[in-house]
């Protein structure tokens, strides 16, 4: 037990340095609309355009979205998330680096 102790101590002490990986995603600093697609700029220079089809059909609950509505957003969560107010959707930074079907979590 004493042990067993002691290596939980060495484990937590050694955590707070780690980053687990898949868990670090770069803000969103801009997006864009248009030409079929969505591309979100991220602070780490990359752009990541995704169809806006498939984002429609996939992500968003409701299908009859004009891209009008798509050019009103907002960056949320100190750019985590891209907030659509107009059709009250959102479209977390997470879809962009890992897919729209990665699992949920940050």
């Amino acid at each position: 037990m004493v042990r067993l102790r002691e290596r939980e101590t060495q484990i937590n002490k050694i955590k707070p340095n780690i980053l687990p990986q898949g868990h670090y995603h770069p803000k969103i600093t801009k997006i864009s609309t248009g030409e079929g697609k969505i591309t979100a700029f991220l602070e780490d220079q990359r752009e990541i355009s995704l169809p806006l089809d498939l984002i429609i059909k996939e992500w968003f609950c409701c299908s009859d979205i004009k891209l009008e509505q798509l050019k009103n957003y907002k960056i949320w969560g100190g750019g985590c998330t891209i907030l659509f107010p107009d059709i009250d959707e959102s479209i977390p930074v997470r879809v962009f680096t890992e897919g729209i079907n990665s699992p949920c979590c940050c």
